[in-house]
């Protein structure tokens, strides 16, 4: 059932109000209309004062839940799931929905975050924080899923491409906020340490899974995103039921075993070549290191998977960091990597 906005047994449309929040006790699970219940992975912060949400908005509530969410404001879309702007009580944040017939990805999402739960009370200040999941049994028989988690300012690509257009118009705050760069790079690879120390492999590490929020000490970046993530020496194929990764952003063992449909063990080498790509990427402004043309021809997923072809470099200011990337995405055979 394609969600409307409308009346319906399934869900309120309404225009939310602050007297029509309900008024739930964290740490608890309840019952909705429809025998589901609705589970509390942690308690978020509390809200500014200043929020309140506005009332010329249509919100689609989730009936029995303090999920809500309007389908005119999308934030992000992927092979599985839609991002909506909503609310998690009064709490901005973003409502991710995934249709039923990717129960499997939801499944295995939920398990990646409650892994990643039980390993720490507190989390991890660069992994996206996950407010509530809600599966919701629709009229028809099916079920669609939902998550509620924190709200980002953009993604690395969105801030990129800002960039690129703050340069070409000379504008002034692009030289402070080109700065900002290496610090979600750090980011980034801080939240990696993170999961992959867990035993946890991302495997769908892109610009647009490099999530970029506003902190009391300044923007920071967080990984977003475990759709397709799995735990350390997992088998997986080019094929496998929960999905794959992008594949321009795709190592090149990866690629391999999905274009031969063959079983490979993940390490961690897929997830730094991954964001080895991604801080190319970032640090050049929008330029993939293996987008260029080469006997193979301008494809980006065949200049991945062939030895021969090396990813591009970055010049001069960036000589220290093309080093360190350059290293990541090194293709030739070599021993499990891990950060340190």
């Amino acid at each position: 059932m394609e969600i409307d906005g409308s009346n319906s047994e399934d869900e309120d449309t309404f225009s939310p109000t602050r007297q029509e929040t309900d008024k739930k006790l964290f740490g608890k699970t309840f019952g909705t209309d429809n025998k589901k219940k609705t589970n509390v992975l942690k308690r978020p912060r509390k809200p500014r004062a200043n929020i309140r949400r506005p009332n010329t908005v249509k919100m689609t509530r989730l009936h029995g839940t303090d999920i809500a969410y309007t389908d005119d404001i999308k934030i992000g879309q992927g092979a599985t799931s839609i991002v909506y702007k909503g609310y998690y009580g009064e709490i901005p944040c973003a409502v991710k929905r995934v249709d039923s017939e990717y129960v499997d990805v939801y499944e295995n999402e939920l398990a990646i975050w409650q892994h990643m739960k039980d390993k720490t009370e507190d989390g991890n200040v660069n992994i996206v924080s996950l407010f509530k999941w809600h599966p919701w049994k629709e009229g028809g028989g099916g079920t669609t899923y939902y998550f509620a988690m924190e709200l980002a300012l953009c993604d690395l690509a969105k801030r990129v491409k800002e960039l690129k257009q703050w340069r070409d118009a000379k504008d002034p705050q692009f030289v402070e906020q080109e700065k900002k760069l290496p610090r979600f790079l750090h980011g980034a690879v801080k939240g990696l340490m993170w999961i992959h120390n867990k035993r946890i492999l991302h495997r769908d590490i892109k610009p647009e899974n490099v999530l970029i929020f506003e902190t009391s000490n300044g923007e920071i970046a967080k990984l977003g995103d475990f759709g397709i993530s799995r735990k350390l020496s997992e088998t997986s194929t080019g094929t496998n039921s929960v999905g794959r990764g992008t594949s321009d952003w795709m190592a090149p063992e990866a690629l391999q075993a999905m274009n031969n449909e063959e079983t490979f063990f993940s390490t961690r080498n897929i997830d730094i070549f991954s964001l080895g790509m991604t801080s190319h990427y970032a640090i050049s402004l929008g330029s993939h290191p293996f987008k260029f043309k080469s006997r193979f021809g301008i494809f980006i997923m065949t200049n991945i998977m062939q030895k021969s072809v090396q990813p591009t470099n970055l010049n001069y200011p960036h000589l220290d960091a093309d080093h360190l990337f350059q290293w990541m995405m090194q293709k030739e055979e070599k021993q499990a990597t891990k950060f340190s």
